[in-house]
């Protein structure tokens, strides 16, 4: 095989990897939308799950004081 043959053939595959790694509708689709909603609810919920997970020991500790004042 000679060499012209070789640089048409990794010249064909050069082409083709370009054209299938290409989506088709790239440019007309936006999932941002999509994207940054979900991400924004996590990124909350779990800013609230930390801080209930910090608050409880204190809380647990101040009902407990509450219910045996009751009882005094």
């Amino acid at each position: 095989m000679s060499k012209i043959a070789l640089l048409q053939r990794a010249g064909y595959a050069v082409v083709l990897s370009t054209v299938a790694s290409v989506p088709v509708f790239a440019a007309d689709i936006d999932y941002s939308d999509m994207v940054s909603v979900p991400v924004a609810t996590g990124a909350v919920a779990a800013i609230v799950a930390m801080g209930a997970i910090k608050i409880a020991p204190g809380f647990a500790k101040w009902a407990v004081n509450k219910v045996a004042g009751m009882f005094r």
